[in-house]
């Protein structure tokens, strides 16, 4: 992480969890601040994927009930799963979604 995403930032909360946070602008329109959390049941669950800061528009695709981002869920394997391949998971989805914006094609 400190080569791929320098500005990047691992915080532990009191009960154990691991979550990376860092600042993205994939297409250098926006900044988006965004999170990558480790559930205390990882390596049996995916981390969960969250833009923090601006918040989504309503009714954007490939975005969960609670908010996090669907980018692997049917795929997601831990022996391939890193934060910086995470991290490029957020980025690759934030590219689609400002497409949807301009375009409203769903990705």
């Amino acid at each position: 992480m400190a080569v791929r995403f320098p500005g990047f930032q691992l915080f532990k909360s009191d009960d154990g969890v691991l979550r990376w946070r860092g600042v993205l602008s994939p297409t250098g329109n926006t900044e988006y601040l965004v999170s990558v959390t480790y559930p205390p049941t990882y390596p049996y669950r995916e981390p969960t994927l969250r833009v923090e800061v601006p918040a989504l528009a309503a009714a954007a695709p490939h975005v969960y009930a609670d908010g996090s981002l669907c980018t692997h869920r049917t795929n997601w394997d831990v022996q391939r799963a890193t934060a910086v391949g995470e991290v490029g998971l957020i980025a690759a989805w934030l590219v689609a979604y400002e497409t949807w914006l301009r375009t409203g094609e769903v990705f």
